[in-house]
């Protein structure tokens, strides 16, 4: 299985987020129209096992992020998910940790739902 391309626009799919890896970086989520509408981040971590062996880890990248933004939600709980309505998302592998900050940072700008 291939990686999407990082820096491009998909539609918020099950079988794209399965070609994102699930490693750190940034994402962007857009509307129906392409409008960007939330800059979010995600270090990467990994997390308790889900097997025997050490490699079988859970990890929390990019993937896992993403992903999380189809789930359905209580929007009692969580409020901005239902606004934000994403269709599209973009995103960038970063594995330095200031580098990752400072994009989301510059990206951020502007945005709404980021108060940024």
């Amino acid at each position: 299985m291939g990686w999407l391309k990082s820096g491009r626009v998909y539609k918020l799919t099950k079988e794209n987020l399965a070609k994102v890896p699930n490693s750190a970086g940034n994402y962007k989520l857009y509307n129906k129209d392409k409008k960007p509408v939330y800059v979010g981040t995600t270090a990467g971590k990994v997390g308790a096992k889900w097997g025997k062996e050490e490699h079988q880890r859970y990890r929390y990248g990019l993937r896992h992020r993403l992903g999380s933004y189809q789930q359905e939600d209580d929007y009692k709980e969580h409020p901005t998910k239902k606004s934000l309505n994403a269709k599209y998302f973009m995103y960038k592998g970063y594995s330095n940790d200031e580098k990752r900050r400072a994009a989301e940072k510059k990206d951020k700008k502007g945005m709404y739902h980021n108060h940024g």
